[in-house]
């Protein structure tokens, strides 16, 4: 892979990131109010006390998850754009540290049918081009 390639790869899949993180982000905001408003409500049982809670604490992870990413693309973008070897090797890094953490929810055996392992499969192939990607543009940097 040349370097206007890595640059480009780069550019589109931290637009994608950015554009999935937001969506995840939504996704925990929701989760939360959700559990929130089912929390609030006294007159719920304990069992639906308990999945409230664990709607909220659910939703936490997604928002947090979501932020990073979030991160996560602009650095991405950022190295593309720019050719700089810093942010080319943090894109590069943030990029392996996705790629592990699907890797281990993939084998952590809470997966969710098909459709989010070929899910999962897709972004860790992604992550893994980001990474060469980045790997391609950090070494070609002269700053």
């Amino acid at each position: 892979m040349n370097l206007e390639t890595s640059k480009k790869v780069l550019k589109i899949a931290g637009i994608c990131e950015i554009i999935i993180a937001v969506i995840v982000l939504i996704l925990g905001v929701l989760a939360m109010v959700g559990g929130n408003d089912l929390i609030g409500d006294v007159a719920a049982n304990s069992e639906a006390q308990e999945q409230a809670a664990l709607a909220i604490g659910g939703g936490v992870i997604l928002a947090i998850t979501g932020v990073l990413s979030i991160i996560e693309g602009i650095i991405s973008y950022q190295a593309g754009k720019t050719g700089k070897k810093k942010l080319a090797t943090v894109a590069m890094v943030l990029a392996a540290i996705s790629t592990i953490s699907s890797i281990t929810g993939l084998f952590s055996g809470n997966n969710g049918g098909a459709s989010n392992i070929v899910s999962t499969v897709v972004g860790i192939a992604l992550n893994v081009l980001v990474v060469y990607a980045a790997y391609v543009v950090r070494q070609a940097a002269q700053d």
